[in-house]
């Protein structure tokens, strides 16, 4: 008991007053950082992708609305990746 408050009062005296930690700096490049958070969030949410492939199955059943349905799907396809790209890019 006894040596175990020595050390304790040891360590303190040890430490001068007003010290404090250095820590480095550990930053990756914004560009990298969103590029692998936007693939970690495509590889998470891979189901969300079958929504554009529906879409495109709708003009077998549809006649004449192949380009309407193509056009919905591009356009829900890069909203989807413009989404993240811009919730990653205000971090």
């Amino acid at each position: 008991m006894r040596q175990q408050v020595r050390v304790q009062q040891q360590q303190q005296v040890q430490r001068p007053a007003g010290s404090y930690v250095k820590t480095k700096k550990h930053e990756l490049d914004k560009q990298l950082y969103i590029k692998l958070t936007m693939l970690a969030a495509l590889k998470e949410f891979w189901y969300a992708w079958f929504v554009p492939l529906v879409i495109l199955l709708i003009p077998i059943f549809v006649s004449g609305a192949f380009w309407w349905c193509f056009g919905i799907a591009l356009s829900l396809s890069i909203l989807y990746v413009l989404f993240w790209a811009i919730q990653f890019g205000g971090i």
